[in-house]
């Protein structure tokens, strides 16, 4: 049954493109025809993500944006990352790997705000990295938090960009034309409101890695407070 949009609200178009562009993928058997939709899936998201990382910009400079904690398994979380940033990956022959720490705990978070930071940094190590080569995903627990590692073997980050990394719509001159620059801000912003911390390490032999922490917390009595003082 056809959807009817002349009511629907710009943002919500773009999700129900995206939600019938993957059912119509799955049920495509015309191979010339899978591959064009596919395209157009792909733009479909990218450009859902750009509102949706326009959107989260006014609502962290406004100070309304929230956090919904709750415990949430580590695991569900790389799992779903990966899988949101596979259209990036397997477009370059990207081998993604996983190293996660056994029994980790359950961690208080906004479940999704950190699959939206994890999903930015590890769609950023795509676009940066070689056709062909490989990004690390490690999770460690640490005393009190734990730590995500996000590595590429790409050229690096020259120490000139390194301050500006985390800057609203900062972008490289070279990559200015591949999205809002907004994604590492939105990603520090969301560590920050969980009590964290991010950065990117200096020593890092050939490639890249970022990383941020989040606190092991028994309960989230401050989470919101956190957040509005972080921004």
């Amino acid at each position: 049954m056809p959807i009817e949009l002349d009511n629907v609200p710009r943002r919500e178009k773009v999700t129900l493109l995206v939600r019938d562009l993957g059912r119509m993928l799955k049920s495509e058997q015309n191979v010339k025809a899978s591959k064009h939709v596919q395209s157009i899936q792909k733009s479909a998201v990218r450009m859902n993500r750009q509102i949706n990382d326009l959107l989260d910009a006014v609502k962290i400079e406004k100070g309304t944006f929230q956090l919904e904690l709750k415990h949430s398994p580590i695991f569900g979380v790389i799992e779903d990352a990966i899988e949101s940033a596979s259209f990036a990956f397997q477009e370059k022959e990207i081998q993604i790997c996983a190293h996660v720490e056994d029994q980790l705990p359950a961690i208080l978070c906004d479940f999704d705000r950190i699959l939206q930071c994890l999903t930015n940094l590890i769609g950023n190590a795509v676009k940066f990295s070689p056709k062909g080569s490989l990004v690390d995903v490690y999770v460690t627990q640490q005393e009190s938090e734990l730590m995500f590692r996000i590595k590429n073997f790409g050229p690096g980050i020259l120490n000139k960009d390194r301050p500006h990394l985390f800057e609203r719509f900062w972008q490289n001159n070279k990559t200015a034309h591949q999205g809002t620059g907004l994604g590492l801000f939105i990603a520090k912003s969301i560590v920050e409101a969980h009590g964290g911390k991010i950065g990117i390490e200096d020593d890092a032999g050939p490639g890249t890695v970022f990383f941020f922490t989040i606190p092991k917390r028994e309960n989230g009595t401050s989470a919101e407070g956190k957040f509005r003082k972080a921004i």
